[in-house]
């Protein structure tokens, strides 16, 4: 039967991938080892024991689509069943996924063996137990995320398994999103349905598979003459999810109950594992950035550019390039737009967020000239854009204020030449706050406003606290 182990990552995750795929070649020298390589940046990987499969071979639909719906954790995962379909193809008859921040340390003897006879799937739960134990994840938790851990999957080619990863795969082409009050999470939600689905999945249950800091609690490591044990049993493959190799006090990003001091000898693997991902090349490899994380222009693809992106597809034919534009051009959803002012980033920011809802009217000049300043000023930063997007809005407001100055435009009759004394105005608001707090009273005579009055005051706070910060906004945008 041939085997072949892959993994997933852009070009920053070779050290990982390097690491993983060395383990592997320690315990399963006879099988194949794939990196999907994510990325069109391509390091040398010319002395390299393993093949390495472009994303772009895998036949994704639509390719440039597929790649700009995506963040880089969601892309990574969504290609992950076309990988097994390409492996099948290559006549492989069981395909071994692994995360590439697994670091193997045993033969994966219980997952082939799940494979054997009428075997077609193995999976791992993320824990074995009901949460009893402290730490993340707590039970509610687990719901959210799936039961079991897609770091780890195993599939043997069968007709069945055939046609249910190719269901997956039609699933993760628009859905592999980070989106739990949608009931998704990236491909592995998906897997919940799995073993319903799959005859003879097995569920190993073996405490030395797929150990992280989501199962830590329950299992305890130990170093030996026998090498690590879990629980007393041999480790097999342990699960660095969150590991910052440039931070050694630091045992996952993703929590804080666990830390080097108090994991016991799995930090002794911490520290080990830490070491040989940077001895792979991480510190220069890590500065590579995923080339379909960029638009066109090379700056950097943020998360709303992609949510509108989704929204409607049919308007960016080249999404790399048509959406920056979008994006960094004047807004056309909003009229009259003095100058242009709005761009498509800040109405886009405008859009997701009812505090800047209330406290902009886009309808009018003054709050499309006031989202603009906020925008330069704030906006641009707090929504973790490219400095590139409020440069353009910095330019179009210079632009319109010396036309304006010039008595030119047909909107300086209704704009006001200098803003109003906001600040004077946010503080008489911060008092008046403070005396209905500390007055009964006040509190009751409030309560029979009615709500239609409550509402529009309440917006007039908000307007008055963001048009102070826009009041104070620069010419120019800050620079990168």
């Amino acid at each position: 039967m041939r085997t072949a182990f892959f993994t997933i990552c852009a070009a920053n995750y070779i050290a990982f991938a390097r690491v993983l795929m060395a383990g592997i070649a320690r315990h399963h020298p006879d099988a194949a080892r794939y990196v999907i390589l994510v990325d069109a940046h391509q390091p040398d990987l010319s002395d390299d024991d393993f093949e390495v499969i472009l994303a772009k071979d895998l036949g994704l639909p639509e390719f440039d689509n597929f790649c700009f719906r995506y963040g880089l954790m969601e892309l990574c995962t969504a290609v992950k069943p076309y990988a097994i379909l390409e492996l099948f193809k290559r006549n492989f008859d069981h395909c071994i996924y692994l995360d590439p921040d697994v670091a193997v340390y045993g033969a994966l003897t219980e997952a082939l063996q799940a494979l054997s006879g009428d075997g077609q799937a193995a999976l791992t739960p993320h824990r074995l137990n009901p949460g009893i134990h402290p730490g993340w994840p707590q039970d509610r938790d687990l719901l959210k995320v799936c039961a079991y851990n897609l770091g780890f999957l195993a599939v043997r080619r069968t007709s069945q398994v055939v046609a249910i990863v190719k269901w997956w795969a039609e699933r993760l082409e628009r859905e592999c999103l980070v989106a739990l009050e949608s009931g998704l999470f990236v491909d592995q939600k998906w897997i919940d349905l799995w073993p319903s689905f799959c005859a003879n999945t097995a569920i190993l249950r073996h405490p030395g598979y797929n150990v992280a800091y989501w199962n830590l609690g329950e299992r305890r490591i130990e170093a030996s003459e026998r090498g690590y044990l879990v629980n007393g049993a041999p480790l097999v493959f342990f699960h660095f999810s969150g590991v910052m190799p440039q931070r050694r006090d630091v045992f996952s990003k993703y929590q804080d109950f666990f830390t080097p001091k108090n994991i016991g000898d799995a930090n002794l693997l911490l520290q080990s594992y830490v070491s040989e991902v940077l001895d792979s090349g991480h510190a220069q490899l890590e500065r590579i950035p995923c080339s379909y994380a960029l638009f066109e222009s090379g700056v950097p693809i943020p998360a709303l550019a992609r949510s509108m992106f989704r929204r409607d597809e049919a308007r960016y034919r080249d999404p790399y390039r048509s959406v920056f534009q979008a994006l960094d051009e004047p807004s056309p959803e909003v009229s009259p737009n003095p100058g242009g002012v709005v761009s498509g980033a800040a109405f886009e920011v405008w859009r997701l967020r009812s505090d800047l809802q209330q406290a902009f009217a886009i309808d009018t000049p003054q709050g499309q000239l006031g989202l603009a300043r906020w925008f330069v000023r704030h906006g641009c930063a707090e929504s973790q854009l490219d400095p590139a997007f409020a440069r353009s809005v910095a330019e179009r407001l210079e632009q319109f204020d010396t036309a304006r100055r010039g008595g030119g435009g047909i909107f300086s009759a209704r704009v006001p030449a200098s803003p109003p004394n906001w600040r004077r105005a946010r503080a008489a608001a911060r008092h008046a706050l403070a005396a209905y707090r500390g007055s009964m009273s006040l509190q009751r005579l409030w309560r029979r406003v009615p709500a239609g009055l409550r509402a529009r005051a309440r917006t007039l706070m908000a307007r008055i606290a963001f048009r102070f910060a826009a009041a104070d906004a620069p010419s120019s945008a800050p620079r990168a």
